[in-house]
């Protein structure tokens, strides 16, 4: 399996891509390579940052300090092109992009008075064909 991360980044002079790719053993798909003691077999419900570390050694077979450094850089990468307003694309995984938000009007709660809220910026995800399960289907066309 091979992981792409492409951060695209649009200035005055044009356009701009940066690639990264990684390729590694589906450690997922082999119970045998999983990490015996994992965080979230207590936690089922959701994933921390440990459990991508514990996935990166297991697949990678790099130490725990690398691994941290690993995804603390990607984590780090992300956050500072989504603070540029940057669209972040990963093939087969979906899109985080930036929006922009409208001014609004709110309520305070105990006065009842009108506040205004200003505008802001909102990540936004959509996920890929690959994520949502629609690589089997075919286009009817």
């Amino acid at each position: 399996m091979t992981l792409v991360l492409i951060i695209a980044a649009s200035r005055r002079s044009g356009s701009r891509q940066k690639t990264f790719s990684v390729d590694y053993p589906s450690y997922l798909d082999n119970p045998a390579l999983q990490p015996l003691a994992s965080a979230s077999e207590v936690r089922e419900d959701r994933v921390i940052k440990l459990d991508l570390v514990n996935a990166v050694v297991a697949a990678t077979n790099i130490s725990r300090t690398k691994a941290e450094q690993a995804v603390e850089t990607i984590f780090e990468s992300l956050k500072q092109a989504l603070g540029r307003s940057q669209r972040i694309e990963l093939r087969r995984f979906g899109v985080f992009s930036v929006k922009p938000r409208k001014t609004g009007i709110g309520r305070n709660p105990r006065t009842g008075e009108e506040v205004n809220i200003p505008p802001g910026k909102a990540v936004r995800f959509k996920p890929g064909k690959e994520l949502q399960g629609k690589d089997d289907e075919k286009k009817p066309g």
